[in-house]
């Protein structure tokens, strides 16, 4: 609404359409009910702070970080639910790798665990084969973003260094006042990769 803002991201994610921050609830994320993705009244939402439902229900999560920290965009990617914002980079699970959802008890049914912490600005976020590449704060920096085994964990690489032309306004000059700041991203699969 006007009022409260309209959503920074959405992406779509096993039969639900998932919604983050807006103006009022800037880390805040609105989950509709599994394939039925207009099933988000208020009523509901309020419904889902209080009160145990089906794992296919509607609900409402809440990311917790130690300091302000906006949803810039959410990405569905092999299954996860993936959420960079102005600080942080999550992922979003089930308990137990289950599907995200409303718990059938009191025990809570998702998990958001912080994985990186380079802060991300608001574009898209095109994958490259399977990694989500997002542009980091201050709009300099492209960062992959990806599970690790080696350290059990998600892990982000700078790929600019790869291309530092992307940044550049010029190209005859390499300093600092020549340096541009990413505002989209795009990625052609076919024939070459190109970003």
């Amino acid at each position: 609404s006007n009022q409260q803002g309209y959503p920074r991201a959405v992406t779509h994610y096993n039969g639900r359409i998932i919604y983050g921050g807006n103006k009022l609830n800037p880390d805040t994320i609105w989950a509709s009910q599994t394939y039925d993705l207009f099933q988000m009244t208020k009523e509901d939402i309020d419904h889902s702070l209080t009160a145990t439902g089906t794992i296919s229900d509607n609900f409402v999560a809440t990311l917790t970080s130690n300091q302000f920290s906006q949803i810039n965009w959410i990405k569905n990617n092999g299954g996860r639910l993936i959420c960079g914002t102005s600080e942080v980079e999550y992922t979003i699970t089930g308990v137990s790798g289950g599907a995200l959802g409303r718990s059938t008890t009191d025990a809570p049914a998702i998990i958001v665990s912080q994985e990186t912490s380079y802060g991300s600005v608001n574009t898209q976020v095109p994958l490259a084969g399977s990694r989500p590449l997002f542009v980091q704060k201050g709009g300099q920096i492209i960062r992959d973003f990806f599970y690790n085994r080696d350290v059990q964990g998600y892990i982000s690489n700078d790929i600019t260094v790869l291309s530092e032309h992307f940044r550049r306004k010029s190209a005859e000059t390499f300093d600092a006042a020549s340096m541009g700041t990413i505002k989209q991203l795009a990625y052609q699969k076919a024939d070459d990769e190109i970003m």
